[in-house]
């Protein structure tokens, strides 16, 4: 018997209604999707923030004031880096960028065979490369307005951030809360155990991390220092951040560095280049076995991918929620495997 064509409009009506529906509901989280990599972010820092105020709560210390000393500590960090070290890296910047005609004219000098490349970029001679012509290229005032946008809108992030994630830290097993408020109930139990698990990678892979980049930080500014080189603080400073991208970074702080030693001469290039590749030497295969022996099973390549996507898809939120998003996707590909040998 067939059906009236009455129940068949009806059907299609509802099946047009819940795509009309689903479209919606993506496109209304695509349009918050900065705020929910805020609200993501805050998650991972208040777990971060949970151990510590465990500890501090052996010795009898109310899990409020724990917390609140903790966000004291990271505020006065950021208020150190901001009034010591980036000032010094502000006048090293300016100091720079006024002499860099001159350190690309040494350069050139060293290596006239590269002058001759230039054409090839669309400059006939060094003075072009500081004409107001080739720098209008670069359209300067859109990026700055970019970057006024940039800045607004991580202030909206940044108070969102703040606050959950001291709401959450504040509360006794708060992210656990939250798991299981935004977690379905049949999937709740293995969502708690999936987090716990990664939660404690991420603490270990970043608790290394922020070793390795002081570690490897210090050891150029002071192979620079002894060298010689100009603005050695900043190009220490720019290892030390670009150390969280594993292969890469190195070889791109590198880059300014060797530069400014053949700027000087031939000689002092190739002892800077020679420093970072010791440098790179000792991370590999001493600094880096050691550091992160119990953050094993992060692998590099995941984490490079990751960063790289995570800064495209959500700027700066973006970047620092990958490899918390990466660790939690590649202990669920292995619970995925282990049960597919277990069959």
């Amino acid at each position: 018997m067939e059906p009236k064509p009455s129940t068949l409009v009806n059907i299609e009506w509802k099946t047009l209604a819940r795509v009309i529906v689903f479209a919606l509901g993506v496109w209304f989280l695509w349009q918050i999707a900065d705020i929910i990599a805020a609200i993501l972010f805050a998650v991972v820092i208040a777990s971060a923030i949970d151990p510590i105020a465990r500890w501090l709560g052996r010795w009898h210390i109310p899990r409020l004031l724990a917390v609140v000393l903790v966000f004291l500590l990271i505020f006065s960090i950021f208020f150190s880096v901001a009034y010591f070290i980036l000032p010094v890296m502000a006048r090293e910047a300016y100091n720079f960028f006024i002499s860099f005609p001159q350190h690309a004219e040494s350069f050139f000098k060293n290596f006239p065979e590269l002058r001759e490349s230039l054409p090839f970029i669309g400059v006939e001679n060094v003075d072009d490369l500081f004409s107001d012509n080739f720098a209008g290229r670069f359209n300067i005032e859109s990026s700055f307005s970019r970057l006024l946008a940039g800045i607004f809108g991580g202030l909206t992030s940044l108070i969102i951030i703040v606050v959950v994630s001291f709401y959450l830290a504040v509360q006794d097993r708060g992210v656990d809360k939250f798991i299981r408020l935004v977690i379905p109930l049949e999937y709740e139990a293995y969502a708690l155990d999936l987090w716990g698990r990664t939660q404690q990678k991420i603490s270990y892979w970043l608790q290394g991390q922020v070793l390795l980049m002081l570690l490897v930080g210090l050891l150029a500014f002071l192979g620079l220092g002894i060298l010689g080189v100009k603005y050695a603080f900043s190009l220490a400073v720019l290892l030390g951040v670009l150390e969280l991208i594993p292969f890469a970074g190195p070889v791109i702080a590198a880059v300014p560095a060797v530069i400014l030693g053949f700027a000087e001469n031939p000689a002092l290039g190739m002892l800077v280049l020679g420093l970072y590749v010791i440098i790179q030497q000792v991370e590999n295969h001493v600094l880096y076995p050691i550091v992160m022996q119990r953050a094993l099973g992060v692998n590099p390549l995941a984490v490079v991918i990751a960063l790289f996507v995570g800064a495209r898809l959500a700027g700066i939120i973006g970047l620092l929620l990958a490899v918390p998003t990466v660790l939690v996707l590649l202990e669920y590909l292995s619970d995925v495997e282990k049960s597919k040998n277990r069959i």
